[in-house]
């Protein structure tokens, strides 16, 4: 039986787990596929938006030009509620302030810390014992509207970018189970969030010291560093670079590991394995030379 709804119209836009798995509740769950669009913003090449569609029923459409899409969500003259998830499309004011559009918003922090792009890089990179996750109402500003629920997550010692990304879309899934119901029916509430003064918003193409690991910082401070760019396969983030003897190297594995007994400093095991040792523990680094070409690039 389907769910009551109070719209005519269901969007889903985001090109990450948690906006097909809100695709997946919607259809499977509360019986809404007719009323579903499913929308993917720039997705990433490997992106199987199409094939989740399919599965369930829903319209679908990926889009790459940022006007065309303002375009098409101008047009939307129904009641319609849009669930933004995993999604990397700003919504312009003149979307935002339409009278028949309710936007809702999942993001991967515990706002109104960490507002913008790749939270959980930062958290990380900053050396925060917790993050969170955010569902809240979408307004002019970025990452501003009021509160409807929050979860947190726990940052461990060896937690990844990738780790706690995907941590994250479980723990945002559950809060949208929670308010799925009085959302649906527009009797969902928010709480205004707490307005802070020249707060940092995090821009997408910024990274934890422009990518760049210097090997005479801290060991734990790299290690953070490495952590918090390191989204597995998904290249979020270009891989770190470092510069020793006169060369330039990329990053493409590390571990940390105690080393009592060997003295600090900096070692080439191998032709592509580096050491970097300090106080009794070492941060092994797989490595590769980048070429000029890279290494222009990247400076």
């Amino acid at each position: 039986m389907q769910t009551p709804s109070c719209y005519e119209k269901i969007v889903v836009i985001g090109t990450a787990t948690i906006g097909a798995d809100c695709v997946r509740i919607l259809s499977e769950e509360k019986k809404l596929a007719p009323l579903i669009t499913y929308i993917a913003y720039r997705p990433f090449p490997l992106f199987a938006g199409a094939a989740t569609a399919q599965k369930y029923g829903v319209e679908y459409f990926a889009c790459e030009d940022k006007n065309a899409l303002t375009a098409w969500f101008c047009a939307v003259d129904v009641p319609t509620l849009i669930i933004s998830a995993g999604n990397r499309y700003l919504f312009p004011r003149e979307i935002v302030a339409k009278d028949n559009l309710r936007i809702v918003n999942y993001h991967d922090a515990l706002l109104p810390a960490y507002p913008g792009q790749n939270a959980p890089t930062w958290a990380i990179f900053n050396g925060e014992d917790h993050i969170g996750v955010t569902w809240h109402a979408v307004d002019a500003g970025i990452d501003t509207g009021a509160l409807y629920k929050q979860a947190v997550i726990p940052i461990g010692e060896h937690t990844t970018a990738l780790m706690l990304v995907r941590e994250a879309m479980k723990a945002g899934l559950a809060c949208f189970e929670e308010i799925l119901e009085p959302l649906l029916n527009g009797t969902l509430t928010g709480v205004p969030q707490q307005r802070i003064e020249n707060r940092r918003v995090y821009r997408l193409a910024e990274v934890p010291d422009e990518g760049v690991l210097h090997i005479e910082n801290e060991l734990r401070y790299s290690y953070r560093f490495l952590r918090s760019i390191d989204y597995g396969a998904v290249a979020l983030m270009p891989k770190a670079q470092l510069r020793f003897l006169g060369g330039q190297y990329r990053v493409l594995r590390y571990k940390l590991e105690a080393a009592a007994g060997e003295p600090d400093g900096v070692v080439f095991a191998r032709s592509n394995q580096l050491r970097i040792t300090q106080n009794g523990s070492a941060l092994a680094l797989r490595v590769e030379p980048v070429k000029a070409a890279d290494a222009s690039q990247a400076e």
